[in-house]
């Protein structure tokens, strides 16, 4: 991923759909030029608002997979129509705002859809398992 002058990836994507932005692309490839615009405007706010990070030059494979899944599922987890008619009915003025709502939501978007952490509690052999004595040399 090359960056642009702002220093943010010029590769965008959506869902998972990535290309460059190059002049042999059709702009239809990810919803026409005027959502290409929309994408680039959002992506610009939120670099802003994060602080221009420092963006990598290139990412390696697993690094780029493991990046646009978290961008996917985030996406998934604030385009579900019941937290959408809650963030309508009470739209923050300030950009900065609205970002900063959504990171406290985060915890309870992603508990609600089952993606919290699970809390292990250790048990003992005879509870696990109902096997009275110890685990035998091959357990």
């Amino acid at each position: 991923m090359s960056g642009s002058r702002t220093g943010w990836p010029r590769s965008s994507g959506h869902h998972g759909r990535f290309h460059r932005l190059e002049e042999s692309v059709a702009p239809a490839f990810l919803g026409g030029t005027a959502w290409a615009r929309q994408r680039g405007a959002h992506a610009a706010s939120v670099y802003g608002l994060l602080g221009a990070p420092q963006v990598p030059g290139v990412f390696e494979a697993p690094a780029a997979v493991l990046v646009a899944g978290v961008v996917i599922l985030a996406d998934w987890l604030v385009s579900q129509s019941e937290y959408l008619r809650m963030r309508q009915r009470g739209l923050e003025p300030q950009l900065a705002d609205h970002f900063e709502r959504s990171v406290k939501d985060a915890p309870r978007l992603l508990a609600e859809a089952g993606l919290a952490r699970v809390g292990l509690r250790r048990k003992g052999f005879v509870e696990a398992y109902g096997l009275q004595g110890g685990p035998n040399p091959l357990q």
